[in-house]
């Protein structure tokens, strides 16, 4: 048995066609370019994780929580317990 959670991250475009998709994770990111995505995932692959839009690679950045770019896309900020991180 997996030890990920049922959530994935999907994409689609703006018209709800073309639906695919990217990744088992949850509370997905954006960053400023469009390019890619930060992701959590629960279990054995708790962490921080980067995706392309195209759809791979998958790559954990950090242990931690609740990843988001930051306006200009350079850094990801995340929570790792009481401590406010970044990327």
């Amino acid at each position: 048995a997996s030890s990920l959670s049922a959530s994935r991250v999907f994409v689609m475009s703006i018209d709800g066609k073309n639906r695919r998709e990217l990744c088992d994770g949850m509370m997905p990111s954006w960053s400023a370019d469009g390019k890619q995505l930060a992701c959590c995932r629960n279990g054995e692959a708790y962490g921080v994780w980067i995706i392309n839009a195209a759809g791979l690679p998958l790559t954990k950045v950090a242990r931690g929580w609740g990843g988001q770019w930051s306006p200009d896309g350079k850094k990801i900020a995340y929570s790792d317990g009481p401590a406010i991180l970044s990327y």
